[in-house]
């Protein structure tokens, strides 16, 4: 009984397994040129499609925009300035 346990707990994670590799094999052939809108979006190459398993789990595909594509958008000028800002910081405390 004990091996037949084992052997049934041992095909459920072969199951698991090869579900995960699907999902893994799927994910890396996405980009994020696959959604139209990241496509026109200028910010693609900054978010890369953020989360591609986040938008998998909201809409069923990663030929989608992120669900937080919005605040993402918000979010990148800002997070681009502050960097520039440190950038340029480390540079002037060099200069000195």
């Amino acid at each position: 009984r004990d091996l037949e346990n084992t052997r049934t707990s041992i095909d459920k994670l072969e199951d698991v397994i090869v579900d995960i590799r699907k999902v893994f094999n799927e994910l890396a052939k996405s980009s994020v040129m696959d959604a139209e809108e990241c496509r026109k979006c200028m910010w693609r190459h900054s978010c890369s499609g953020a989360c591609r398993l986040q938008t998998y789990a909201t809409y069923g595909t990663y030929s989608h925009a992120s669900p937080y594509c919005s605040i993402y958008k918000q979010c990148l000028p800002d997070v681009i300035r502050i960097y520039a800002m440190a950038i340029y910081f480390q540079y002037k405390a060099k200069e000195v």
